[in-house]
């Protein structure tokens, strides 16, 4: 707009080259390692976390906001209205997108680990990232996991979603994902 005001001659960012740019792609968990992890995780809390982050698909920062206004027993889901900035521990009354925003089925093996979370949530308040990176850090470590962190949990869901059967657009949805090309390309491979 400078240039066309005249009030430069020449635009300088038409020098700057953009490099690629090439996001971590992580992976998601195979089943040999979720078995491992099912029968080596000895933390009940930990444990729980484990199972309903693969279990829910949800992004680190909308498990650690789980509280008991979030989960619906009766209905069986869990209604993602809000996260926590990993970087700054902040609870924020919004989600990523607002796609992100939606409701998440569970299956009725997940009650008694959402219920050991917000019994956790209820008497010591939410969990940090810190907590739960540093714990599945040494896990993984201790184990012998490479390349797995705590956003593999969630590939690991939309990758066992897409191997059940489930339709694409519903994996979408279940993620919250905008995108249908970010579910089957970066999360179903």
């Amino acid at each position: 707009k400078a240039v066309k005001l005249r009030l430069l001659i020449y635009n300088p960012f038409d020098a700057v080259e953009v490099l690629n740019y090439k996001k971590n792609h992580y992976r998601a968990v195979t089943l040999e390692e979720q078995c491992l992890m099912l029968k080596n995780i000895k933390n009940s809390l930990y444990f729980a976390a484990f199972n309903i982050m693969v279990c829910t698909g949800l992004r680190i920062g909308e498990f650690l906001a789980i509280n008991s206004q979030c989960v619906y027993f009766n209905e069986r889901y869990l209604a993602v209205r809000r996260t926590v900035n990993i970087h700054t521990g902040e609870l924020q009354n919004r989600t990523k997108t607002y796609t992100s925003k939606r409701k998440v089925p569970f299956l009725k093996e997940l009650v008694p680990y959402l219920k050991i979370l917000i019994t956790y949530v209820d008497s010591k308040g939410l969990l940090s990232y810190n907590q739960v990176k540093m714990y599945f850090q040494k896990f993984l470590k201790k184990n012998n996991v490479i390349g797995v962190n705590l956003h593999s949990f969630r590939h690991t869901f939309g990758c066992m979603c897409y191997r059940a059967g489930i339709k694409a657009k519903t994996i979408q949805r279940l993620m919250g994902h905008a995108s249908l090309d970010v579910t089957m390309n970066t999360y179903v491979d």
